[in-house]
């Protein structure tokens, strides 16, 4: 079983609304996924609605999607929402070229598997 996290727990209409916001606003982020096997998987772009409730994380958002991962956050078991207080965004920088992350949203599934998006600074200085 997968560790609870540092963040806090939000319930599937908060995740929901942060997701339309995050979408809306073409919000960079970096997803990351992870199964109990072992398969990692990360992308960076922006987020994109796609058939079936599958919510896709894209590095372009025009076709033809060939970089992108995607995901039903409807199938989470549970959602957490941490911002630089559950993850110093100072570590960050000890890894030369990795970008700025302001908060992160994580969706863990039946199975164990989770998928995390981390929000991206659009500037360095923010």
């Amino acid at each position: 079983m997968s560790s609870p996290g540092t963040g806090a727990d939000i319930t599937a209409l908060e995740a929901h609304d942060l997701l339309n916001k995050w979408m809306t606003e073409s919000t960079k982020v970096q997803a990351a996924l992870s199964t109990p096997l072992g398969l990692v998987a990360c992308v960076m772009g922006v987020l994109l609605p796609l058939p079936g409730g599958i919510v896709g994380v894209a590095a372009s958002p025009l076709p033809p999607l060939t970089t992108f991962v995607g995901f039903n956050p409807a199938l989470a078991v549970r959602r957490k929402y941490g911002d630089t207080r559950a993850f110093p965004a100072d570590k960050t920088r000890d890894v030369p070229g990795a970008p700025k992350l302001l908060s992160a949203l994580n969706f863990v599934f039946a199975d164990d598997s989770q998928i995390t998006l981390f929000e991206v600074a659009r500037d360095l200085d923010e």
